[in-house]
């Protein structure tokens, strides 16, 4: 009980009793106060500004290059297909059609043609 009511040594490493200070693991004052914001908050910088000016520019982006050739269910050449749709996908991957899936399925399945397929794409 003579602990309460003895003063407390200050050092010069504990803040001052009015300060507001963050709740920490250890008792060690760090010198840091609260975080001031840098700026003025008008900046016109916004997420929007990060996307590219040409996808503003245009809504509706198309495919470009030599389509993969039609796929008539030969299995010898079902590797090579695929490596040229994903190719051709790559190389279009901000059109419109690869960026919908369903879009991008319906359109694989009409690079096949022949009777070996017919069933495939219905």
């Amino acid at each position: 009980m003579l602990d309460i009511l003895e003063p407390k040594k200050e050092t010069p490493l504990e803040p001052e009793e009015d300060e507001l200070m963050p709740i920490r693991s250890s008792e060690t004052f760090q010198g840091r106060g609260p975080r001031r914001l840098h700026g003025d908050g008008d900046d016109p910088f916004t997420l929007a500004d990060l996307d590219d000016k040409e996808e503003k520019d245009i809504k509706h982006r198309h495919l470009e290059g030599n389509p993969p050739k039609a796929f008539d269910g030969n299995r010898a050449r079902t590797i090579q297909f695929l490596t040229q749709f994903k190719r051709f996908m790559l190389m279009n991957q901000k059109a419109n059609i690869a960026k919908d899936p369903i879009a991008k399925c319906c359109y694989f399945l009409a690079l096949f043609e022949g009777s070996k397929v017919e069933g495939w794409c219905e």
